[in-house]
């Protein structure tokens, strides 16, 4: 699921093949708006476009991408289809700029494509970017710098100055270090914070890796959380949510985990500002909310909304009469 850049709509892809707009304006009360079609599996990854225009879509059976124009929430209509994978499309993200759309797939390559004119979209690069599956990607601020995470258990970054030849910059390999199971370690999500300079990665072992990549050539590794599923981080990046099925999901405090390594922290400083019951998260409204998915009632979104008061705030808990 992924939010429009004004927080008032979200997309959701299904394994009946379609993917649904909510109208969120309301957070504890989402309403359907229209449903789109055309995928013929389930759809495994969606993204709104910087400028909330458009959704790209990405499905496991067809093995496409697919671009849509959502100008007009209650009338969505298909704009294009990218192919050129084998083996579906796990991952999709959208440059900052809007100008490019990376597709990762269940092999070893990700792809780049010129969409400036999204009705004929135009394949740039293809990368072997992993000895595996690319199962998730991400744009770093500015569009410059593309994140990989493989079945390798390795993390990746790329510069992509130069769309048509993107040039490997780091290669993280804490994930595949921490877990000898080769199941176990593959990467399945990064996520980069807003200004570029915070990377979180999470393996299927439930582990979360934060780096700061604010120099992306020698990134340094500034926290390790383990037994966790879900992973978002806020808009200002100040904040990491993390979760699991059987155990509270978490809010961490990430300024003081920024000054580990610089200020004679022996060890890493984190605080925990909040937890709750949820599997799926994801940020919305400049980091002030959550909308999850509930481990007990899969498909179903529950609206989670975390109003932080500024007293609140200092004291390291969100305000109780604005949480449920």
């Amino acid at each position: 699921m992924a939010f429009s850049p004004d927080d008032r709509t979200l997309v959701t892809g299904s394994q009946d093949r379609t993917l649904r707009l909510w109208d969120v304006g309301d957070p504890a009360n989402p309403r359907q708006v229209s449903i789109l079609t055309g995928h013929e599996g389930p759809i495994y990854c969606v993204a709104f476009s910087p400028d909330g225009k458009m959704v790209a879509s990405g499905s496991n059976s067809d093995s496409t991408a697919r671009l849509w124009e959502v100008t007009d929430r209650a009338r969505p209509r298909e704009l294009s289809v990218l192919t050129g994978h084998d083996n579906g499309v796990p991952t999709i993200a959208f440059s900052q700029d809007g100008t490019l759309l990376a597709t990762g797939a269940y092999s070893p390559t990700f792809k780049l494509f010129d969409i400036t004119n999204p009705s004929t979209p135009r394949e740039v690069a293809a990368v072997k970017a992993h000895e595996g599956s690319v199962r998730c990607l991400a744009f770093g601020a500015g569009g410059r710098i593309v994140a990989t995470g493989g079945g390798d258990g390795t993390t990746r970054l790329w510069d992509v100055s130069d769309p048509a030849r993107p040039t490997e910059v780091a290669a993280l390999d804490d994930h595949a270090r921490l877990q000898p199971d080769r199941g176990k370690r593959k990467v399945r999500d990064v996520v980069f914070g807003a200004d570029g300079t915070l990377l979180a990665s999470r393996a299927y072992d439930h582990t979360i890796v934060l780096y700061d990549v604010s120099n992306v050539i020698n990134p340094r590794r500034l926290l390790i959380v383990k037994g966790h599923h879900g992973l978002a981080l806020s808009s200002d990046g100040n904040m990491l949510a993390s979760s699991t099925e059987v155990i509270a999901p978490q809010l961490w405090d990430l300024r003081l985990v920024r000054g580990y390594g610089q200020k004679g922290h022996e060890h890493p400083a984190f605080r925990i500002l909040y937890e709750s019951s949820f599997a799926a998260l994801s940020y919305q409204m400049e980091g002030t909310s959550l909308v999850a998915e509930a481990p007990k009632n899969r498909g179903r979104l529950e609206p989670f909304p975390i109003r932080m008061h500024p007293l609140a705030w200092l004291l390291g808990r969100p305000d109780p009469g604005k949480s449920p």
